[in-house]
Order: C-alpha cells, then sequence, then structure tokens
C-alpha cells in the first residue's frame, strides 16, 4: 500500500469519507468479518489468511487518509499506539499462553469469557516486559551498526579473517 497508493501522498478534499469511500470501506470490515465467522477448517488454514490481506487493505488506507475522523481518530491515542508498539510480541506469544491455559488451568479454560482476557492480559505484560527490557538491547545495537561504530559486544566470528574466505 505505501508503495502503489500511500494515503499520505494523496491529497483529500473533504474531511469525511465520500459515499464510495464508506463503501469500500464496509466491504473490507464485511470480509473481515466474514474470514472470523467461517469456520470450514479447510477455509481457515488457507484462504481465510489472503481474504484476511485483502480486507485490511482499504481499513487501513482509510484510517490513515482520515486520521482526524471520528471513526479512526482513537487509533492515535496513547492505549493505541503503545497496543500497536506490543503487538507482534503479543501475536508471537498468544498461542503458547492459550495453550498453556488450555492444558494447565481447566477450571478456567472451559470458560471462554475468562480465557480471553486472562490470555489478553498475559500476551500484554509478556509484550510489556519484552519491550522494557529485551528491545532496549537491540535498538541500542542497531544505533549502533547504523552509525557505523564497531560493537564491542561480539557477535560471531568475523567473516573478513575467515580462511575460507582467504583462500
Amino acid at each position: 500500500m505505501a508503495l502503489l497508493i500511500n494515503p499520505q501522498r494523496v491529497s483529500r478534499r473533504s474531511k469525511n469519507m465520500s459515499l464510495l469511500q464508506w463503501a469500500l470501506f464496509s466491504i473490507g470490515i464485511g470480509f473481515l468479518l466474514l474470514s472470523l465467522i467461517y469456520r470450514n477448517p479447510v477455509f481457515r488454514e488457507t484462504f481465510r489468511y489472503s481474504l484476511e490481506g485483502i480486507a485490511i487493505f482499504p481499513v487501513f488506507y482509510f484510517a490513515i487518509l482520515f486520521h482526524d475522523n471520528a471513526l479512526f481518530r482513537h487509533l492515535n491515542s496513547v492505549w493505541a499506539i503503545r497496543i500497536g508498539t506490543y503487538s507482534y510480541a503479543i501475536y508471537l506469544i498468544h498461542e503458547v499462553i492459550l495453550f498453556a491455559i488450555f492444558k494447565n488451568a481447566l477450571f478456567v479454560a472451559n470458560n471462554s469469557f475468562v480465557v480471553f482476557p486472562v490470555a489478553l492480559m498475559i500476551s500484554i505484560a509478556f509484550a510489556a516486559t519484552i519491550d522494557s527490557f529485551v528491545d532496549p538491547y537491540f535498538k541500542q545495537l542497531r544505533h549502533k551498526c547504523r552509525s557505523g561504530k564497531r560493537s564491542s559486544i561480539p557477535l560471531g566470528p568475523d567473516v573478513r579473517k575467515s580462511p575460507a574466505i582467504a583462500n
């Protein structure tokens, strides 16, 4: 989207979405809901992800283009930005947390109204821990690598000194 039709490069004529824009946005939301509701296992393990990727395209486009619209304004709130920062770590850990809950907490696992908030809170706590204690190290390392400074942290053998490359 950023390469083909970057919403940052489009001049919008109005603060309000047109009827066509609302229709495209609604179709995107509709396909997202369809991908969540339709329970066929073959669909869920194959075409579902492609459909969701296509469906989320107009949603993201209009959320960026109309960022100051009341419908999308909350996406720029402090908590939404923080969850966006945590989102990849949440994505990576949520399946493990759900598995652990279902495997070890049978009294909770039978109640989805309890499992979802518990798994969400544990996932957010995990992501916050990663953001606080792991990411700063790699941000600092990335900064050193980008600025051309040699890192004092050994990352492995120096490839340029390798006898296999020298020969």
